[in-house]
């Protein structure tokens, strides 16, 4: 592998299956195509100068603009950053240590690698010595029981809080969170689950629904939503979070 000047670039000869690249003649008068590689993004040589200081009550590593590619790399890279640079260093000092939460929101992104899910349950397995906490954000209960690691993640929280999940799920639900079938069932029919389809305000009424699993209490709780003041801040869908913004919401 070899890195060439643009004006070198240009002058091969263009690929005639993939005209976005071209050609090269090697010592073994065999051609090798060659792409163009715009930016900086395709390197990263381990020497990033951010520097974020403590003092700055949230942090936030945002990925979501990255292609996946790119997303794979820059995941490894935050999540070493975050229990290298934050968690072990937050023990250093124990009379001074802060009250430290890391948040991994879509989490199931990262289960997917192994050097995150296994970095992640080493974190958790130790946060306590460290006075951290963490916190996973997921789809489903199902994506902690695909791996060892992330299941071991699961067993070790010590609250769940369980959203409306999947009835196909409802044994997986009583085996791994150790609940009853009705308490199964009941997960699996909070928020919006309408049987009165007459009623035009039957769904509202279920909004803010959930469970609460703490150590071997199960709680079934409703989370008022104050729409006035909370709406910017829980509101997904960019359409609305545009007008919001326009109105100065």
């Amino acid at each position: 592998a070899k890195d060439t000047t643009r004006e070198e670039f240009e002058a091969m000869p263009k690929d005639p299956k993939h005209p976005e690249n071209r050609l090269f003649l090697n010592d073994e008068d065999e051609y090798e195509a060659v792409t163009a590689l715009l930016g900086i993004r395709p390197y990263f040589d381990g020497q990033s100068t951010i520097n974020i200081g403590r003092d700055c009550p949230v942090t936030t590593i945002d990925i979501s603009q990255l292609t996946e590619l790119e997303r794979k790399v820059a995941r490894e890279i935050a999540v070493r950053f975050v229990n290298e640079r934050f968690v072990k260093k937050n023990s250093e000092k124990l009379d001074g240590s802060d009250k430290l939460v890391v948040i991994v929101d879509e989490a199931h992104e990262n289960f997917e690698y192994e050097y995150g899910r296994k970095t992640f349950a080493n974190m958790v397995r130790t946060q306590r010595k460290r006075n951290a906490g963490c916190i996973f954000s997921t789809q489903t209960v199902a994506e902690f029981t695909r791996y060892d690691e992330t299941a071991d993640i699961l067993r070790q929280a010590a609250v769940k809080m369980i959203f409306k999940q999947d009835g196909q799920d409802r044994e997986l639900l009583q085996k791994t969170l150790n609940i009853t079938s009705s308490q199964a069932q009941i997960i699996t029919n909070q928020i919006g689950v309408v049987t009165d389809k007459s009623d035009p305000n039957a769904k509202t009424r279920h909004r803010g629904e959930m469970c609460v699993i703490d150590g071997e209490d199960v709680l079934f709780v409703k989370v008022d939503y104050l729409k006035a003041v909370e709406k910017l801040a829980v509101e997904t869908d960019a359409s609305t979070v545009i007008t919001l913004n326009e109105r100065g919401a």
